[in-house]
């Protein structure tokens, strides 16, 4: 598959035979592991992210505990957060409780805020009201050394932000690229796909932040 894209192309392209292809290799991975479909896709993710950093040499400056990005509003599909909310319960009882005791700082922040703005949410312009809310808020899941808490399930959103340079600011510093691999928009795109399905095709909230879903579904 050439599915490469270092420039950051946001429109990056891809036919029907790469995104079946992607579905091939997921459905691969599912059979030889037994893991879930958002599992399989993360798995692929990683392995091609190697692939293509090692054929690129891009130079991400990204690192554990600089945590800039994970300052602001970070949003995931209900599939994938189930995956996280298993995550969380499968550790052990010690580092649950410590998560537990971390989280409770955050609980009731989400609906605090939309019972001060109810119709905040109209149009894009007000979704990205919400989001120059957020910036400068940590994470939920931005433990107290930077470290994401919930790296291994991370969020596509999560996993498709990088910068070639060391960041100064939570939005905004210069070298940021958003997708810069177009297998990652495949990635996506299944994700999303999949959540439609298991709505039975009704049009669906794809995407809600990680603040809610710890009161729609807490751990």
């Amino acid at each position: 598959m050439i599915l490469s894209n270092p420039t950051g192309d946001k429109r990056m392209p891809f036919t029907k035979e790469e995104q079946g292809e992607f579905l091939r290799r997921v459905a691969e991975i599912q059979d030889g592991s037994g893991k879930s479909f958002v599992l399989a896709v993360y798995e692929l993710l990683d392995r091609l992210e190697r692939e293509a950093i090692s054929e690129s040499d891009p130079c991400f400056a990204c690192h554990r505990g600089c945590g800039l990005c994970c300052s602001q509003l970070v949003s995931c599909t209900q599939i994938e957060w189930r995956e996280i909310r298993d995550y969380l319960l499968s550790l052990d009882q010690q580092t649950r409780y410590w998560i537990q005791r971390h989280l409770a700082d955050f609980a009731g922040v989400w609906s605090r805020y939309i019972a001060k703005h109810p119709n905040i949410v109209q149009t894009p312009s007000d979704y990205a009201r919400v989001l120059r809310h957020w910036v400068g808020k940590p994470c939920p899941f931005l433990g107290d050394e930077g470290e994401c808490i919930i790296y291994p399930v991370r969020p596509i959103e999560c996993r498709t932000c990088y910068s070639t340079q060391l960041c100064t600011a939570p939005v905004g510093s210069e070298g940021v690229v958003i997708y810069p691999f177009a297998f990652q928009k495949i990635a996506s795109t299944v994700l999303i796909d999949r959540q439609i399905q298991g709505q039975g095709g009704r049009p669906p909230v794809l995407c809600s932040p990680l603040l809610a879903w710890l009161e729609i579904s807490p751990i």
